[in-house]
């Protein structure tokens, strides 16, 4: 399966240097990232993305609450094509 994602540019550059650090493609890393998350309690996942450098990486303004409830009306009005 292919998925395309589009990220966050600081998100990329990050996740990019990540990558290089543990000798992986970032596409190699993300999917690492992805199934550790599959396997894991939530608990386990935020130990696993804090111990990789992944939480709170983008700063977000304002309230994370508001934007959150944005985004997720974004993603329900999105066309599925």
């Amino acid at each position: 399966m292919t998925l395309i994602l589009t990220l966050p540019e600081a998100l990329e550059k990050q996740l990019s240097a990540e990558a290089t650090k543990k000798g992986l493609s970032l596409p190699d890393y993300v999917l690492k990232i992805l199934l550790e998350g599959k396997r894991s309690s939530p608990a386990e996942t935020v130990q696993f993305w804090k111990r990789e450098g992944l939480f709170n990486c983008l700063p977000i303004k304002g309230d994370s609450a508001k934007l959150a409830r944005k985004l997720r009306k974004q993603a329900e009005r999105r066309s599925r094509d």
